[in-house]
């Protein structure tokens, strides 16, 4: 099959948005690297070329069919070389992205031409099969329509800057089409990402318990009841981990009676031992006669102490099913893989290489 003339935009689009639910992503910026291992790929830093022929990486990325990255494929198996040489974490996974993109597109299985080195493409070619990669990648590391839902409230470029972790250049280039890419309407993508909107969104921490929340319109903190909160965006996982239970979006225990265990639930009671299974607000007003006239009702996630609207007790304080913040012990969360990129100095896939990478020697290389 020839290489078409144009980019096949709406295809590549299509095929982005198949990436994100097929890789279950839910949060940015992307974790490229366990994409990779989970896809049995190879992955080979540009240093180890470089090692092998007594030569620095900058000769090495001035062989090879890219400075920044390129991919064979041998066997039926890939192996995604990058120039670990950029010290700049945001063009690394640009890099990777892009490659995964040649990849999932089906460029090295589709097209005749391209073989396993696309150096030798002529040059209308090759810049169909980059533009495709490119359309991919953008749209992979920060999707059209979460971008715009999320350019509601806040800056734009900080947004890609901070919170997608995007290189000054790739901010640009999503910048830039980011109206073109919306022609093309997935507006339930949209849904894949609701926790990690609102966390950007609404996200604070607590400058007391350093619990992390993202609730509309708090103002009080669910686990200490404090109201100096820090507005800020820290991911899908907070800081501190406080106990709590497992509810459904109703407020309700998804398994189990949170005081006796009983698993056969329903109403608003536990049949075994009589407590309210709902954790909400226990702010009320009654009348003379006992009767509620008003009542603040506010559903409270599994841990939360207190109502983050109006600082009431929530049922499960007020039935002593969740001890005070400061009596329990308080677990800093396990570094994300994501941070994976947090260290500019270190090579973030030192660990994840697979055995696929071994299979490519030297002299398969297109120098």
């Amino acid at each position: 099959m020839g290489i078409p003339f144009f980019a096949r935009y709406r295809m590549v689009m299509l095929a982005a948005a198949q990436f994100l639910r097929d890789e279950h992503v839910t949060a940015f910026p992307i974790d490229a690297a366990s994409i990779i291992k989970r896809n049995g790929w190879g992955l080979k830093p540009y240093s180890e070329y470089a090692k092998s022929r007594h030569v620095d990486v900058n000769t090495v990325a001035r062989e090879l069919p890219s400075e920044d990255g390129f991919t064979v494929r041998k066997s039926g198996k890939y192996t995604i070389a990058y120039n670990d040489g950029v010290r700049t974490r945001e063009r690394i996974r640009w890099t990777l992205l892009h490659e995964i993109g040649h990849i999932y597109l089906g460029h090295f299985k589709e097209f005749d031409e391209t073989l396993l080195n696309r150096g030798g493409l002529d040059d209308r070619a090759m810049r169909v099969l980059e533009n495709e990669a490119d359309v991919f990648a953008r749209n992979v590391l920060a999707p059209a329509p979460i971008v715009r839902e999320l350019s509601r409230n806040v800056n734009t470029a900080y947004l890609l800057r901070t919170v997608f972790d995007l290189s000054g250049q790739a901010t640009r280039m999503r910048i830039r089409y980011l109206s073109a890419d919306l022609r093309f309407r997935f507006e339930s993508l949209t849904q894949q990402f609701d926790t990690f909107i609102n966390r950007v969104l609404y996200g604070k921490e607590c400058t007391v318990c350093h619990y992390y929340f993202a609730t509309p319109g708090a103002i009080y903190c669910p686990v200490c009841r404090n109201t100096d909160a820090i507005s800020t965006y820290k991911g899908v996982t907070p800081d501190m981990i406080y106990d709590g239970f497992e509810l459904d979006g109703n407020g309700y225990p998804k398994h189990e009676c949170p005081r006796c265990g009983n698993e056969q639930l329903s109403g608003e009671h536990c049949k075994v031992c009589g407590v309210s299974l709902t954790n909400k607000c226990t702010n009320f007003q009654e009348d003379s006669w006992g009767n509620i006239e008003w009542e603040c009702g506010e559903v409270a996630d599994g841990n939360a102490r207190f109502c983050t609207k109006c600082g009431s007790p929530t049922t499960y304080f007020s039935h002593k099913l969740l001890l005070p913040w400061d009596s329990v012990k308080r677990q800093p969360r396990d570094r994300p893989v994501s941070d994976l990129f947090a260290d500019p100095f270190a090579d973030p896939f030192e660990k994840v290489t697979s055995a696929a990478t071994k299979e490519i020697s030297d002299q398969d290389l297109p120098f």
